[in-house]
């Protein structure tokens, strides 16, 4: 049976990239709420708790009502966004009180404004950050299927199945 990513605050928080979720949806639950899917490359937003963490979703998922979505329509918008979301969630004023996060709304969110420079500038940055971005998420797909190697071969080890005179070369 096929599941489904379910993105939570916890998934988001010290993700850029959400990969992985601590929770899943199985294909009927997927299925009785299929309007919504979110698509890869979506731009992820806490609002309820702890407000103004952002990842981007990696594959089709759904979200849980404490994440807006930003369905990013042209790539070159993708980091432009990313970073104007992170900025007002850090400096401005009334999205934040001393230290704690009020909740934010859906009408709250849609209000934010932003500034929208020309679509060229904004593809100039993209194309300026974007291989950052690329290197950040593949580090991130390294280091799960590295996670899963670790524990799928750490029960082997310890049950002395396999041996641990393994060195990794210098790269």
């Amino acid at each position: 049976m096929a599941i489904s990513l379910f993105i939570t605050i916890d998934d988001i928080r010290q993700n850029l990239f959400v990969i992985n979720t601590m929770k899943t949806l199985s294909q009927l639950g997927a299925d009785s709420q299929c309007t919504k899917f979110i698509p890869p490359n979506s731009l992820c937003v806490t609002c309820i708790a702890t407000v103004g963490l952002i990842g981007f979703s990696s594959v089709e998922s759904q979200t849980n009502q404490q994440i807006n979505t930003i369905i990013i329509q042209n790539e070159y918008n993708k980091y432009f966004l990313y970073f104007c979301i992170k900025n007002y969630f850090e400096y401005s004023i009334g999205a934040k009180t001393g230290n704690t996060f009020a909740n934010m709304n859906k009408g709250d969110f849609e209000s934010i404004q932003l500034l929208n420079p020309s679509n060229e500038a904004k593809q100039r940055f993209h194309n300026t950050v974007s291989p950052f971005f690329e290197i950040i998420h593949c580090n991130l797909k390294e280091n799960q299927r590295l996670t899963a190697l670790r524990d799928y071969l750490l029960p082997l080890l310890m049950n002395g199945q396999v041996s641990g005179n393994y060195h990794l070369s210098d790269c």
